[in-house]
């Protein structure tokens, strides 16, 4: 289907996925299947007054698409039944793969994966969460420090049948003050890649033209500016930071 028709053609709600804080729902258009947030449905969060969080997952999707790395799927404002919302295209994952896990302290796995922290679950048994030590997960992570993604969640994080891991739930990014909680802490101090620094070069080139006028329309200045800063304490720093300040550095809950 054509980026036209994703915009025109009726947009009809198949269900509500009842697991999301905001009002979320399966639709289609045609027979493209896809998420639906209308803008209607966010609950007011005090610490995000600017915009909505609609526009900021948009613009979450056009920085993905400026780092060239297709982290966030498709994703676009229009109209929809309870009006105009943010709309992303379904990703259908594979049910047999996790790219974060939670698992007893026995079951870590000896390559390929990363841990983060350590814990215990509700009968007081020691537990491991880790994820993915992959290319995919490292570039979401570089995504996360530009975009100050406040909720990367393991469930946020979509294994697909092609082992290609995509990114979703943007909301609660592009704050000005320094909000990152995630669980994709594996490479605390790692130098990053080359091509993790040219994406990031590719971020800060872009918000001086096509980039920076795309993300006028869905994000106040200030973030704007905050982002264009972000980016270029992570050029400097060359690995990726340590959390900062007192607060949490992981969301809760964890997925």
């Amino acid at each position: 289907m054509s980026t036209t028709d994703l915009m025109t053609t009726e947009l009809k709600v198949v269900g509500r996925i009842r697991t999301a804080s905001n009002a979320t729902f399966l639709g289609s258009i045609g027979d493209v299947s896809v998420v639906y947030k209308p803008i209607a449905g966010e609950s007011p969060l005090w610490d995000f007054p600017d915009g909505c969080l609609a526009h900021r997952e948009v613009a979450a999707y056009r920085v993905s698409q400026a780092f060239g790395w297709d982290i966030v799927p498709h994703t676009w404002l229009r109209d929809g039944p309870f009006g105009e919302g943010m709309v992303q295209l379904w990703q259908e994952t594979d049910a047999d793969h996790t790219a974060v896990d939670l698992i007893g302290a026995e079951q870590e796995p000896e390559f390929g994966w990363k841990r983060v922290l350590e814990g215990v679950d509700e009968d007081d048994q020691p537990v491991t969460l880790i994820h993915e030590d992959t290319v995919a997960l490292r570039r979401m992570a570089v995504f996360d420090l530009v975009v100050n993604n406040a909720d990367r969640k393991g469930d946020h994080i979509l294994a697909l049948p092609d082992g290609h891991r995509h990114g979703v739930d943007h909301g609660l990014t592009f704050h000005r003050d320094y909000k990152l909680r995630t669980v994709l802490w594996g490479w605390l101090g790692d130098p990053l890649a080359a091509d993790e620094l040219e994406g990031v070069d590719r971020i800060s080139e872009g918000l001086q033209g096509a980039l920076g006028d795309d993300l006028a329309d869905l994000l106040s200045a200030p973030e704007i500016a905050a982002l264009a800063a972000r980016c270029s304490a992570v050029r400097a720093a060359g690995r990726f930071p340590a959390p900062v300040g007192g607060m949490p550095a992981v969301p809760w809950p964890l997925f």
